[in-house]
């Protein structure tokens, strides 16, 4: 029988008989104590789940957040476009400032610093262009490539 006469003895005994030591545990702990270990692998898997889900979502989030991007970069350019479109003033009257223009648009097409107006105002409107361009075609006055890009 081995005899325990001081704490030091009684570490040496556990350390050689460990079926001791567990049965020394079973009396000093609580039940909650021992079951620790066992519950915190419990809570670590959790946890661990948790924050794979919350990683899922956040990568679909910054997915979602880039679509959302592009989206709003698209829109920016749309509402450029249609400011563009506005300043030139969409309707009657940009189509009246084009036909008033019109001789000078089409010079600057083809290339031509100075055009002039060869026939005048007919009724408070230009004549058809492309009657006159098709006649500045058949005349040499300008290409056919530079009547398609007219």
């Amino acid at each position: 029988m081995t005899t325990i006469n001081d704490i030091g003895d009684l570490v040496r005994i556990l350390r050689e008989q460990p079926e001791w030591a567990e049965a020394l545990r079973g009396v000093l702990l609580s039940r909650d104590l021992l079951e620790l270990p066992e519950k915190f692998a419990e809570f670590v898997k959790l946890v661990s789940a948790n924050f794979e889900t919350v990683n899922r979502r956040l990568e679909q989030l910054e997915s979602d957040v880039g679509e959302l991007k592009d989206d709003v970069g698209g829109i920016r350019s749309d509402i450029h476009r249609i400011e563009g479109k506005v300043d030139n003033g969409l309707g009657p009257m940009y189509e009246m400032k084009v036909e008033k223009n019109i001789y000078s648009y089409a010079g600057q097409q083809l290339g031509i610093r100075s055009t002039r107006v060869l026939l005048g105002i007919l009724n408070g409107r230009a004549p058809e262009l492309a009657y006159l361009d098709e006649q500045a075609t058949e005349n040499g006055v300008i290409t056919w490539e530079q009547n398609d890009d007219l």
